[in-house]
């Protein structure tokens, strides 16, 4: 193998360790970022939970409230409809954030996914970088 054949290689190596930098710098880091705004916006749903649960404590005891000093039975039959009705309501929107956490979930491990996949392609680099250190091994020792 002639001296620039050799050179030829260690162009090739430079490529793959270059290859390896660019998937950490902006493919392996870029997903990290996307899972650390996901994980934000599941801190957001979070606390919306929390506030919906706190609105629903009030709303019971407003309701209990209410009951305690309604005065006709029409009145009180009035207030358990329109708990019924809030309850129903606030059923729905527990629903809705956790199908919101469950879609935030769901892109984290999308992106984890990416990162894997994208690991495997650093590890196929470093594959192809010691099989070139190998052949120029061995190509300076028929020297």
């Amino acid at each position: 193998m002639s001296k620039s054949q050799i050179e030829n290689l260690k162009r090739q190596i430079e490529y793959h360790k270059r290859q390896i930098e660019s998937i950490k710098k902006y493919d392996i880091a870029g997903y990290k970022n996307d899972i650390e705004q996901e994980k934000r916006r599941i801190e957001d749903v979070k606390k919306r939970i929390s506030n919906l649960r706190e609105r629903k404590k009030d709303k019971a005891e407003s309701f209990a409230r209410d009951l305690k000093n309604a005065s006709s039975s029409s009145r009180k039959q009035s207030i358990r409809e329109s708990k019924k009705r809030e309850w129903e309501r606030f059923a729905d929107q527990f629903e809705d954030h956790k199908k919101d956490m469950t879609k935030l979930r769901e892109k984290i491990n999308y992106y984890k996914g990416l990162i894997n996949r994208e690991k495997e392609n650093i590890a196929k680099e470093r594959e192809g970088i010691q099989r070139k250190r190998e052949s120029i091994k061995y190509y300076k020792q028929l020297k």
